[in-house]
């Protein structure tokens, strides 16, 4: 089982370099939606619990994302 994660790691690791930036976008946003998912599902799935701090976590992040992405020439 550890030889199996590590050539997963190795793959995911190796992967973006043959791909155009298009799928490598796509690959990305797939693995955080689906990471997303899992997180609201272990909180208000398995506990119970309302939890808006993962919105909230999204919410910074992209905009976090958006300022950086930014030309710094167009201020």
């Amino acid at each position: 089982m550890r030889w199996a994660a590590l050539a997963a790691v190795a793959v995911l690791l190796v992967l973006p370099a043959g791909l155009s930036s298009y799928a490598t976008t796509l690959f990305v946003l797939i693995f955080f939606y689906a990471f997303l998912g899992q997180a609201w599902n272990i909180v208000s799935g398995y506990a119970g619990q309302l939890s808006i701090g993962h919105a909230a976590f999204l919410g910074v992040g992209g905009y976090t994302a958006e300022i950086l992405a930014r030309d710094p020439s167009a201020r």
